[in-house]
């Protein structure tokens, strides 16, 4: 041994003199060696330290593997508390995960957990007992003491023992008052802990003395009771529990004295600006705002308390009653075993839904990915296909796994056993990354999970003061005026200067005021804080490792890539469509002249009404250019991507929507007999023609959709085929306006629909925008005229025949070869037209699988490939009537569309499962369930909510004759499509929304309402109720009450909003620079009778323009991104700044504002779009930063928009910083 010893330490100097030879071969200075030389004592020092803890901890683990009695090691971790730690990590340390039985056990090991931390807390103000005291069992006393006190212990909250910063914030906002020194601290967090501690200490009381009240009215006590008592004695047990409220009393005296001992030290804090009766109530109200979870916790107990009495008295009934026999004895002992088992099985399948809810699953799903091919080998020069193989495969196994839960949920119904553990591949819906590796934590990751519609929680609760202030402001306001306007309206008549406004106005302000301002819960606090950190760290890495985040298309998901790869998708979707052309100039002012121009001459000839006008009339304040964005797609092959075209702003928007408005009811009116509304309509008319005997075994199904319809549509006939079907159908006029006339507002739409994408313009030469309203309608009207032959074909045969946009279903009784050749016929119909079509006897269309069984008609719910299973989640900050409504949804449309009992049980728990998924509580979905089902549900809650099929076939029977909300909107529209088309000439009759002719006399009981909104959050659950109190306090007794007020809500912006950036620069949209110029430099004499000026310079986008003491003149070009340098006189220019081109390099700029000039002729150029002040000495190829960043923001080292500059004479630099309001100086030297 001391030979191998000997052996070892040469080899282990050798390689210490190699390491260091190695090292002075990159020659050193003294410095580094030095440097060297701590960091090489310093790692020895610390694998010492760590050998010498690693002895010592294996000492301890033997001394505490020894120790048998609990009371003794309550000792030792008392005094040592790591040992503990370190006890329970060696502990379980190899165990993979935790089993349901350890789960289960959590709840009963609480009490000696608890007991623990009691100890632990009150360590330093109570001596141990001697251990000898401790372990003597023959101490009865002791013992009873000890286990009435582990069940009123007091622990700590976690808003006392956190984050010190943020109770104080909260503590300034409770008491209106910004505590400061040190004493006026120490004060206030020691009378905080004591009026929590008296707090809980009371709530307790009030529990246990509902315990005792109640067992002493039913002379019962519950098994648990009994147990922790240690005796089955009635007496005894109540004994128990009255010493336990008699220890309760002395800890409430004991902390009523430490209050008020502690009262008299308030004279030394110098808290002037509050008196102690303040201070005592707000720091009550603070205690009972983060302590209001302790009151449902008891009320749970008290409730499980009662039942578990009036459990035993019927069992107690059954066994008194008149004798039973051996037979109804056994048949009452088996009854009990089978309800033990199924109480059983139920619980393990709420530990499943637990499970699945936590992210949590079984141990065994991991088997799953035995039995897949690994992706250990991946291409290595294919980064693109080596991310498909790698998100395939996660798919794959995703997928499967949510099968296998599908099928667990199934056997669990059924009364089977499943064991459970961990699992790799998680089932919740997650972002597609198109990435190699994943750039995100996992914080940041399961926040990105939560999808594009979650809303951060209480978003404005941690704005500055003033911001909240703001939205205060804006929200009275917005309030106020809706009440205002409709009762000083028809039939109320009330005076606006009536004191009544005033009154109502203070009452709101004082409620808004409140409601903001009352502080969140400490633990609210933590989440709203710690998400916006989240947030925010998710955008710098998008912006820093140049990423791009979209919405799946129809996966409801997010996508994240490299911006690079996904604009060569946008590039590739231009070139294959060929249905734009880019544009050298903004045509933005060219399009909104052209638009207005039209507008006024249709006016002025009377061809449009003026209320016509008015609507269609595009506001110059408000109006831009359409923007163009692309969404994956995911679930095809290479992720082609499909554009939608945001025309909100656009300056032909209005138009759209009027004539959309007008033409809509046509179509919906006239081609209802070939229009599928939805998946229900479609499921009615099969069953007519199923009802008609032309379902054959043999019948087969067909669905085609339309390749790019809204790009490929042609224009120019398109506009043709919608005079031909308003002629065909005898329209001369529609709401009062010609075909003729309709035909030129379409027009303009369809062909000057420009819009910007990244920072180009393109032109559509073909089809319309997927983001207008009038696009849906043309493609509707366009696609009647090309079917026309196909159902007249149908028509002739019997056969079915219906359209879904661009989606075709049909029923075919030929020979499939016929069927392809006339697809394949009508393909050649058009040169814009094609189709993609499938065939067979079971196809999906739309959300529903249809199948020819046979001859009977199937079907069921379906979920593309594509679609994850995605809702709002339900920790989001939506109103809880949101999530009420999902759950409605789904299971209204699962029970529409399942024919069978087994596809509707089998949907069902795909409903539950995609809840449970988005972290939808199991008692929520359970409740919702049995709300909705209410009169044909199971009376048993360890059986399928419906348990026998000709209740679900009855159900289902009173659904399907009620019509979806689309339905009944379409038929809505189609039921104006032919009133007022050809009306009189007078004008005012025309006015939308007339009123009746007023009257003076008041009418009491007049049935009418009205809407007001608020933003919702959280922390404002109780406004709904607020509002209407706040309105019904003020107008009490007034005909005001008469009319009903109608309380909605707005919502924050959700995360798509929030993390999307998809707008271009506005500066590009509006047409800044060439709506703000003449693109010229113009001299004006001063010399009186100068009636015009002297062009300089022309043909040019000049913003700033600086003249130095040699009366040069400096001309910033925003077109070209660069500064010249003009002598009077002259007409050439000298190249000073920039000739690089746009960009945010340092030879670069990008739209260039303002600029200074200094006596050495430096240019200080304010670089608009890159947010910078750049300084270019004289002569220089490129510039030096001197303020900001390239990334706008408000920090004190970044600017958001430079404007104005000045540069003071010692070399500081002051920039009008336009978004953040300040003006900030940096000093360059």
């Amino acid at each position: 041994k001391k030979i191998e010893h000997q052996v070892e330490m040469i080899h282990y100097d050798y390689h210490i003199r190699a390491l260091e030879l190695e090292y002075f071969r990159h020659k050193p200075n003294q410095y580094q060696k030095k440097l060297m030389a701590e960091i090489c004592q310093s790692k020895y020092e610390q694998e010492i330290s760590e050998q010498e803890y690693e002895f010592l901890k294996n000492k301890l683990l033997i001394i505490i593997h020894q120790i048998n009695h609990w009371h003794v090691q309550i000792y030792f971790i008392v005094h040592y508390s790591i040992l503990f730690k370190i006890y329970l990590f060696e502990k379980n340390k190899d165990k993979r995960d935790i089993s349901s039985q350890q789960l289960s056990s959590t709840i009963d090991l609480a009490i000696p957990k608890q007991r623990v931390q009691y100890l632990l807390h009150n360590h330093h103000q109570k001596q141990m007992k001697n251990i000898s005291e401790i372990i003597d069992n023959n101490s009865i006393i002791n013992r009873n003491n000890n286990d009435t006190n582990k069940h009123m212990n007091y622990r700590q909250p976690m808003y006392l023992t956190r984050s010190s910063s943020i109770l104080y914030q909260i503590l300034n906002k409770t008491l209106n008052y910004s505590i400061k020194k040190k004493d006026e601290k120490q004060f206030i967090n020691v009378r905080l802990q004591l009026l929590d501690q008296q707090y809980c200490l009371e709530m307790d009381r009030q529990l246990w003395q509902s315990y005792l009240d109640i067992g002493l009215q039913q002379h019962l006590w519950p098994d648990q009771f009994y147990t922790m008592a240690k005796t089955n004695d009635f007496d005894l047990c109540k004994q128990y529990v009255m010493n336990y409220i008699e220890n309760n009393k002395k800890q409430l005296n004991h902390c009523q004295f430490e209050l008020t001992k502690q009262e008299q030290k308030f004279q030394t804090c110098q808290i002037k600006e509050l008196s102690f009766e303040q201070m005592e109530q707000r720091l009550k109200e603070l205690v009972d705002r983060e302590r209001k979870y302790l009151s449902k916790r008891n009320n749970d107990r008290l409730i499980k308390f009662k039942d578990d009495i009036s459990e035993k008295q019927r069992l107690t009934t059954i066994s008194t009653t008149s004798p039973m026999n051996n037979q109804e004895n056994e048949y009452i002992n088996r009854l009990i075993t089978i309800r033990e088992k199924q109480a059983e099985i139920w619980k393990e399948q709420l530990m499943l839904e637990i499970r699945i809810h936590c992210k949590f699953l079984p141990q065994n799903f991991d088997h799953l990915e035995n039995f897949i091919s690994s992706i250990d080998y991946l291409p290595l020069n294919n980064n693109a296909k080596a991310i498909e193989i790698k998100n395939k495969h996660f798919r794959i196994i995703q997928e499967a796994k949510r099968q296998w839960l599908n099928y667990f949920l199934n056997i669990y119904e059924n009364c089977q056993r499943s064991s459970s553990t961990k699992n790799v591949i998680g089932v919740s819906p997650e972002p597609y990354l198109d990435l190699i590796s994943n750039p995100f934590d996992k914080r940041q990751w399961n926040y990105l999970s939560f999808g594009p519609s979650y809303i951060r929680v209480n978003q404005s609760a941690i704005r500055p003061k003033c911001q909240q202030e703001t939205e205060i402001k804006n929200q009275h306001k917005d309030i106020y005026s809706k009440v205002e306007n409709h009762l000083t309206g028809y039939p109320h008549l009330i005076p606006r200067n009536n004191a009544i406004f005033k009154q109502y106005s203070d009452h709101l302000l004082n409620y808004l005021n409140q409601s903001y301002f009352t502080p969140l819960t400490y633990k609210d606090q933590l989440i709203s804080r710690e998400q916006a950190q989240i947030l925010g760290s998710i955008r710098r890495i998008i912006q820093n490792m140049n990423l791009v985040i979209r919405v799946t298309d129809k996966g409801n998901n997010f996508y994240i890539g490299s911006v690079g790869e996904f604009e060569q998708k946008a590039q590739k979707f231009f070139s294959d469509t060929n249905a734009f052309i880019e544009l050298s100039y903004n045509p933005f002012n060219e399009i909104l002249d052209k638009v207005i121009q039209l507008l006024n001459t249709l006016r002025g000839k009377d061809l449009i009404r003026k209320w016509q006008y008015e609507q269609m009339m595009p506001d110059r304040t408000k109006c831009e250019l359409a923007h163009l964005y692309f969404n994956p797609k995911t679930h095809k092959d290479g992720i082609p991507v499909r554009p939608i075209e945001s025309t909100i702003h656009a300056s032909t928007t209005k138009i759209s929507k009027f004539l959309d408005k007008i033409l809509r009811p046509i179509f919906d009116d006239k081609c209802k007999d070939t229009t599928i509304i939805d998946g229900a309509f479609l499921i009615t008319e099969l069953s007519k023609y199923n009802k008609k005997g032309l379902l054959k075994p043999t019948t087969r199904f067909c669905t085609f959709d339309i390749r790019n319809l809204y790009t490929m549509l042609p224009q120019e006939e398109s506009l043709d085929i919608l005079m031909t079907f308003l002629h065909a159908h005898g329209y001369r006029k529609v709401k009062g306006i010609s075909i003729d006339t309709i035909k030129k507002l379409a027009s303009i739409i369809l062909k000057d629909n420009v819009f910007a994408y990244g920072k180009k313009i393109y032109k559509q030469t073909t089809g319309g925008a997927m983001g207008s309203s009038l696009t849906l309608t043309l493609a509707n009207i366009f696609m009647s005229e090309w079917q026309k032959n196909i159902v007249e074909e149908q028509t002739k045969t019997g056969e079915f025949y219906g359209r879904y946009i661009d989606d075709i279903f049909m029923t075919w009784n030929r020979s499939e070869e016929e069927l392809r050749k006339l697809l394949d016929d009508v393909n050649t119909w058009h040169p814009n037209i094609k189709l993609d079509y499938k065939i067979g006897y079971s196809l999906p269309f739309l959300d529903v699988q249809l199948t020819n069984n046979n001859g009977i008609l199937s079907t069921c719910v379906y979920h593309k490939p594509a679609a994850e299973p995605y809702v709002t989640p339900f920790t989001s900050d939506h109103p809880r009537h949101v999530f009420s409504n999902i759950i409605k949804t789904s299971i209204e449309r699962a029970t529409r569309y399942s024919s069978t009992f087994e596809a509707f049980n089998y949907e069902r728990r795909y409903i539950k499962l995609m809840l449970l998924y988005n972290e939808y509580p199991s008692t929520f979905i359970e409740n919702e369930f049995h709300k909705y089902f209410s009169e044909y549900i199971s009376k048993s809650r360890f059986l399928p909510l419906i348990d026998e099929e000709q209740k679900y076939f009855l159900m289902r029977k009173e659904i399907l004759g009620l019509p979806t909300p689309r339905q009944s909107q379409v038929a809505m529209s189609a039921a104006l499509a032919d009133i007022d088309n050809d009306p009189p000439d007078d004008d005012e009759r025309q006015q939308p929304n007339q009123h009746p002719e007023k009257s003076e006399e008041k009418i009491p009981n007049y049935n009418e309402k009205f809407f007001t909104h608020f933003t919702y959050e959280k922390r404002f659950e109780t406004c709904k109720r607020d509002m209407h109190q706040v309105y019904n306090h003020a107008f009490k007794d007034t005909p005001a009450m008469y009319t009903k007020q109608i309380v909605g809500n707005r919502i924050r912006r959700p995360a798509h909003n929030e993390l999307i950036r998809k707008r271009p620069n506005k500066t590009l949209l509006r047409n800044t620079t060439t709506t703000k110029r003449n693109q010229r430099v113009v001299r004006w004499s001063r010399r009186s009778g100068t009636i015009q000026g002297e062009i300089l310079i022309d043909n040019i986008d000049c913003y700033g323009l600086p003249m130095d003491e040699q009366r040069y003149i400096y001309v910033s070009d925003t077109r070209k991104h660069e500064v010249r340098l003009y002598q009077l006189g002259e007409k050439s220019a000298t190249l000073v700044v920039g000739g690089n081109g746009q960009g945010d390099g340092l030879n670069q700029l990008n739209y260039p504002t303002y600029l200074f000039v200094d006596r050495q002729q430096n240019v200080y150029v304010s670089d608009w779009n890159n947010h910078r002040v750049m300084k270019w000495n004289k002569g220089a190829k490129e510039g030096i930063l001197v303020a900001g960043r390239q990334r706008e923001g408000s920090a004190l080292t970044q600017l958001d928009f430079s404007q104005e500059l000045v540069v003071g004479t010692l070399g500081t630099v002051y920039v009008a910083d336009s978004r953040n309001h300040p003006v900030k100086g940096w000093v360059w030297v």
